[in-house]
């Protein structure tokens, strides 16, 4: 199901595609998603509506994180000094970036 495009149904979702927009833009800036909407004027319950109502937004979202995460992997490789790029995948993508700690346990 698309969001809705009848300004009736749009005030109750708060959508319109320039709030999507800059919403994207925050994302593709580095801000978590939910932080994105709140600083928009969406709420969470209003970001799984948009969410459940629509894959295409969801797909949209995902992109801009990659393209987010994309600009830190170039931050990182190109840098002489990429701690900051580091520590902000460590915590934004911590699935695939984490410093992952082994513990042998013997008797």
């Amino acid at each position: 199901m698309a969001l809705p495009s009848d300004p009736k149904l749009a005030g109750r979702y708060k959508y319109s595609p320039t709030r999507e927009k800059k919403i994207l833009n925050r994302i593709r800036e580095g801000e978590p998603p939910t932080i994105a909407c709140q600083l928009e004027g969406i709420s969470k319950t209003s970001l799984k509506r948009w969410k459940d109502d629509s894959p295409e937004f969801v797909e949209r979202m995902e992109q801009a994180e990659a393209e987010f995460h994309a600009k830190l992997v170039k931050i990182v490789s190109s840098s002489d000094s990429p701690q900051d790029a580091k520590w902000l995948l460590e915590r934004r993508f911590p699935e695939d970036y984490r410093e992952q700690k082994q513990i042998k346990i013997t008797d």
